[in-house]
């Protein structure tokens, strides 16, 4: 089922006025109406499927009735912000939607996404997970595969700073992941188990920009820090067997700059990151090493340089170190 959403303009720009005098008209409150304009759609049905595969080129991998709302509408403001929404499958296994409103200068966006990528639902394994205890018992069927939740935040702008073209970006997306995948443990000889997978991911992204006539410097920020929920794989004879992957963060600050003559060019660029893990790995008793207090700093510098001798001859200079 779908309906147009539409609003009729009655600004004066649209106004047949060839006919008409206006140079004693005074207007006190002119006011241009906002204009919405789009399409919705919404849907209902019914699954039942046998296979995950199938469910994953549907979009929907349960059983059972559901609904989706599909759509785009924009709306202009008579202040220059123009808000745009969109949606595709929302309510499904595998959906997203937007938003994101801006006046030319300034922009603000939200997005969603849920993206299943199932594998099997066909294996077979005698092993079940009672908290960090692997156990065994009567042979069942885990569906494999990852349950990926998305959101994404974000807000960029543009202005003119004392004859400097300045911009500013700053993003956020949080991920968050659900399911089972395939490891493999000795027990001592050795199996396939479906572990679970519980872990989130958080990214920050930050940039701010500073461009001259014939030059431009910009700064940048990515930072990224990750939080497994799982735990490691422990049995009651053989111990540990599998340490879950580690909660871990990077950071990145990166300058960088452009320089334009009238035959040259030059590009420049340094960077520096810090990546630390320091969570306990496998208890196991033949191994020394119970954690790993890690940090590793790295260094990257890289310049470029590129002449137009001539209008056949161009000459190019470039150099890179990494620490």
């Amino acid at each position: 089922a779908a309906t147009p959403v539409l609003a009729a303009d009655f600004s004066l720009s649209k106004a047949n006025t060839d006919k008409i005098s206006a140079d004693k008209w005074q207007c006190k409150r002119c006011v241009a109406p906002s204009n919405l304009s789009g399409d919705i759609a919404i849907g209902a049905g019914y699954t039942e499927l046998d296979d995950v595969h199938a469910g994953n080129a549907l979009g929907q991998e349960e059983d059972g009735a559901f609904g989706a709302l599909n759509g785009r509408v924009t709306a202009n403001s008579d202040n220059g912000w123009r808000t745009t929404a969109t949606a595709h499958n929302l309510g499904m296994d595998n959906g997203d939607a937007g938003l994101s409103t801006g006046n030319g200068s300034v922009k603000l966006y939200a997005d969603y996404r849920q993206l299943n990528k199932l594998d099997s639902d066909k294996a077979s394994t005698p092993y079940y997970f009672s908290g960090d205890q692997l156990v065994s018992g009567p042979s069942y069927s885990p569906v494999l595969g990852t349950e990926p939740n998305r959101v994404s935040l974000g807000i960029s702008a543009s202005t003119d700073l004392a004859g400097f073209s300045v911009d500013g970006d700053l993003g956020y997306r949080t991920e968050e992941k659900q399911g089972h995948k395939v490891v493999s443990v000795t027990t001592p000889s050795p199996v396939n188990l479906a572990k679970p997978v519980d872990s989130r991911t958080d990214e920050l992204t930050a940039t701010t920009s500073v461009a001259g006539d014939n030059w431009l410097a910009a700064l940048s920020y990515l930072g990224s820090v990750y939080d497994n929920d799982t735990q490691e794989v422990y049995h009651n004879t053989y111990g540990s067997l599998l340490a879950p992957e580690p909660d871990n963060e990077a950071h990145q600050v990166t300058l960088s700059g452009n320089l334009r003559g009238q035959s040259g060019v030059f590009d420049g660029r340094v960077s520096l990151g810090r990546m630390i893990q320091d969570s306990a790995l496998v208890n196991a008793q033949t191994s020394p090493i119970q954690s790993w207090d890690g940090q590793v700093d790295t260094l990257d510098m890289d310049a470029r340089y590129t002449l137009m001798a001539t209008s056949r001859l161009r000459v190019q200079l470039a150099g890179r170190y990494s620490e």
